[in-house]
């Protein structure tokens, strides 16, 4: 199932894009997609889409019809949590995004595929990604996303990792990229499952996780493939910062996120489960039973990998909730 979003409209966004949109050179897409973290050329660099005006008239179209932008500060050191903060109110993230050399912070625009311009520009990058790796990624396509991160001068995009296969594309200013590849001395299991069983921030980062790091300064026409759960993070540049992202999920590993909900909860029970691909009757079983307790028909994402686990959740949730007010 490909999980799609609703289309927004705009009569005023315009998108130019280049006839080649990624630039191979010698690097070979095929040996390292998903395997390894790997710096790439491209042509958006200083595209007019990196203009403060654009952005504004684009994050106003997303909230007009529905869309999301997560705006908080950006003052953070790289090993604190990724995602933090509260509600933002539209007033405050188009005062953020306007004055973004100084407001000290940093934007996530979500789902920009949705004006069509920007659709247009995921149909041509996947379609050039197939070309380059050999892959019928359209196939193993279970969820796309096009996302535009604008940050702050020295904004810090703290260290985490993404069920997500991403490639960044650097339009505007400069980044450290800090990518990490991903094996089980820098995503342990036990983060892996608190990771999917619903905590954004489950990665830790440690020195000697950094010793493994591969360090890519990103200007515009730079960009870097980000393997699915390869830690990351990044450090602006003394400008301010605008990346395009185009990230998706894929069902060749998508299989294995209930098998690590389940773990999360048997070990939690002070069992020690197999891991997935371990054993063919033990993921079985618990696709299945989380299956039994997730919704038949999600509406979206969040509802495909996460109504089950919800479902566990505000049980719990409800009966703290009552205790509290007992006391």
């Amino acid at each position: 199932m490909l999980l799609s979003n609703q289309k927004l409209t705009s009569d005023k966004l315009q998108l130019t894009l280049p006839e080649q949109i990624i630039e191979a050179n010698t690097l070979s897409f095929a040996d390292k997609f998903n395997g390894s973290p790997f710096m790439f050329s491209h042509n958006l660099g200083n595209n007019p889409l990196s203009e403060i005006p654009h952005l504004v008239e684009l994050a106003q179209t997303l909230m007009s019809q529905g869309g999301r932008i997560h705006c908080q500060s950006s003052e953070a050191r790289f090993n604190q949590k990724a995602f933090s903060g509260g509600n933002v109110t539209k007033d405050k993230i188009l005062e953020c995004l306007t004055h973004i050399e100084e407001s000290a912070s940093w934007l996530l625009l979500y789902s920009v595929q949705s004006v069509p311009e920007y659709r247009v520009l995921l149909e041509k990058v996947v379609a050039e990604l197939e070309e380059l790796t050999g892959l019928p990624l359209q196939q193993d396509i279970s969820w796309e996303d096009v996302y535009i991160f604008v940050a702050s001068p020295h904004a810090v995009t703290p260290y985490h990792f993404d069920h997500e296969s991403t490639f960044l594309f650097q339009i505007y200013g400069q980044r450290e990229a800090h990518l990490f590849p991903f094996d089980p001395s820098t995503v342990s299991t036990e983060e892996l499952e608190k990771y999917y069983f619903g905590d954004p921030n489950a990665g830790r980062h440690t020195n000697e996780k950094q010793n493994k790091a591969h360090i890519y300064t990103l200007s515009p026409g730079k960009g870097v493939h980000i393997p699915v759960r390869s830690p990351h993070y990044f450090k602006n540049g003394n400008s301010y910062s605008v990346v395009l992202g185009i990230h998706f999920d894929l069902h060749s590993y998508d299989w294995q996120v209930p098998i690590y909900q389940a773990n999360f909860i048997l070990r939690k029970l002070g069992l020690k489960p197999k891991q997935p691909g371990q054993s063919v009757l033990s993921d079985k079983l618990k696709i299945w039973l989380m299956g039994l307790i997730s919704k038949r028909n999600p509406k979206n994402k969040y509802e495909f990998y996460y109504s089950g686990i919800d479902r566990i959740k505000n049980p719990i949730k409800s009966v703290v909730n009552i205790f509290k007010r007992l006391n």
